[in-house]
């Protein structure tokens, strides 16, 4: 069992995580931090090396042990389009969505990685949000955490982790809302959008504006040319959903003294903005700074992967999957044998018992004859003896109108309704009460409704009854326990 669920929001250079927990409540924010480990004028290469220490060190300090981790694939690289496909089934969006985006791509299929995002399905119609990212970054993203020593469960982007976020902490009702999310990476402000319209998903963009000289949050300011954009895209979604935005909650490197949310209210003619910081199910447990909100969102997305949720990483295997592949076949091999010795082991085990209690019938057969026919001394074949006694005997009752069975009566009532092309073996037999009972076993389940039906008709057996009849540890043997009332009909 998982112990907690980890988002990774992972920029350019900075790393911030934030660990989720189950309450009785609903998930809690466990642990939440933001670490800086570059520059803005450090060289890819060093990025990546100061990268991958940042998250060994997290991984040396317990995160993403025995947890699922979610993590992200920069959204500048990944591109996407909503699609309205005449089906609902998953596995054939799966097969679909990749060629009509193909199109869309500057790139062949099989150097990017293709998944979707479910938005609606009405109608026999399914509303589906197609995204593509280059291969390379998806594997590099993947490389940089496997060094680190972390297993990833889900990939998948930014926009959306803002929406499991709304889904988890916010919505409270079937409102239009936007969701913005601003941050400086690389030192240009990126800003992350999505729109929610009655819980579903209407829309998302990645708005990446001009590179600043200064890389302080304090200092984030958005040129008009991101304004214009996001004025376009808010005017764009509300034609869309045929109604404005009734909130618009801002998360990120914001706060109330910068004026942003002043200059976004008249930016998106939305006058409610609320600036958000991730808190737990209800207000309760650690409340955490905005910029940590798409680290709760996807540690929230850890949580549950229900279907028809983009994964980039669905398909994808990276070495460590690939290794521990091998390892569970060499595992399963070394299982499979120990379980082939262990069947052939109870093959002779169930052999001997059986034989045992054959042993043990036989001699219990004899005894019961021996007692029932004592005058007999010349014993070669018990049954056949006691049937043809039993004949004789019964043969005496009916001319002396004798109306109560004796016990050999009743062995030859039994063994002469029993139906001869039937095999059955019985192990015990007894008479107790008025009632005889037998454990039996026979080839199949029709062969006891047929033993029941020929016992039925016998006129010295009353009611017949057939309990606990199951499959036998011999596949091909039915066990079954019978019942008889003794007495004419």
């Amino acid at each position: 069992m998982f112990g907690g669920y980890v988002g990774l929001d992972l920029g350019a250079t900075a790393v911030r995580a934030v660990r989720l927990r189950r309450s009785l409540k609903g998930l809690e924010i466990q642990t939440a931090i933001s670490r800086q480990f570059a520059s803005a004028r450090v060289e890819s290469q060093n990025q990546d090396a100061a990268l991958i220490e940042s998250l060994a060190q997290l991984r040396a300090e317990g995160w993403g042990h025995n947890e699922r981790v979610v993590v992200t694939v920069p959204e500048t690289a990944v591109l996407g389009r909503k699609l309205d496909l005449p089906f609902t089934d998953l596995r054939k969006l799966g097969q679909v969505v990749p060629y009509e985006l193909e199109d869309l791509l500057p790139f062949e299929l099989e150097d990017v990685v293709v998944d979707y995002e479910r938005l609606t399905t009405s109608a026999g119609r399914t509303s589906v949000l197609g995204m593509a990212v280059r291969k390379e970054v998806f594997e590099r993203r993947l490389n940089l955490l496997h060094r680190a020593g972390f297993q990833v469960w889900r990939v998948t982007v930014r926009s959306l982790a803002l929406r499991a976020y709304y889904d988890r902490f916010i919505s409270g009702d079937d409102k239009a809302v936007a969701l913005m999310h601003i941050d400086l990476d690389d030192g240009a402000p990126t800003i992350t959008l999505c729109a929610v319209h009655q819980r579903c998903l209407c829309g998302v963009r990645t708005i990446v504006g001009s590179r600043q000289d200064h890389a302080a949050p304090a200092a984030l300011a958005l040129a008009e040319p991101e304004l214009a954009m996001l004025r376009r895209t808010f005017q764009v979604w509300e034609q869309e959903i045929a109604r404005p935005c009734s909130r618009l909650y801002v998360s990120g490197l914001v706060s109330e003294g910068q004026g942003i949310p002043s200059l976004l209210a008249e930016t998106s003619g939305i006058q409610n903005v609320h600036i958000v910081g991730p808190r737990s199910h209800e207000g309760r447990g650690r409340e955490c700074e905005p910029s940590l909100v798409i680290a709760v969102g996807l540690a929230a997305m850890g949580a549950g992967r229900p279907k028809g949720q983009l994964d980039f990483a669905r398909n994808q295997h990276s070495a460590a999957a690939l290794a521990k592949t091998h390892h569970r076949w060499g595992t399963l091999a070394v299982g499979l044998c120990l379980v082939l010795l262990l069947a052939i082991a109870s093959l002779l085990v169930h052999h001997r018992t059986k034989e045992s209690r054959y042993e043990q019938i036989s001699a219990a057969v004899s005894t019961l004859f021996r007692e029932s026919f004592p005058e007999t001394h010349a014993v070669i074949d018990e049954p056949r003896q006691a049937k043809s006694l039993l004949v004789e005997a019964q043969k005496r009752a009916a001319f002396l109108g004798v109306d109560e069975l004796t016990i050999p009566q009743i062995l030859t009532e039994l063994t002469s309704h029993l139906p001869k092309d039937t095999p059955i073996e019985i192990h015990e037999l007894g008479i107790e009460g008025g009632r005889l009972w037998l454990e039996a076993e026979t080839d199949s389940f029709e062969s006891v409704d047929r033993i029941k039906g020929e016992l039925g008709r016998a006129p010295h057996f009353g009611d017949v009854s057939v309990s606990d009849a199951r499959v036998g540890p011999v596949a091909s043997r039915i066990h079954c326990r019978i019942q008889l009332v003794l007495g004419r009909r």
